[in-house]
């Protein structure tokens, strides 16, 4: 099964918290971008 590629805008807490946190537990999910108005 081919991966699924995502990409998260916001890295606040429901960013990082749950969305990542979630889909990272997913076999198939690959995390491919991130983007935050705040830079790093």
């Amino acid at each position: 099964m081919a991966k699924l590629k995502f990409g998260v805008i916001g890295c606040g807490w429901i960013g990082t918290g749950k969305h990542i946190s979630t889909l990272s537990k997913h076999p198939n999910a690959e995390l491919v971008a991130l983007c935050d108005i705040v830079p790093a």
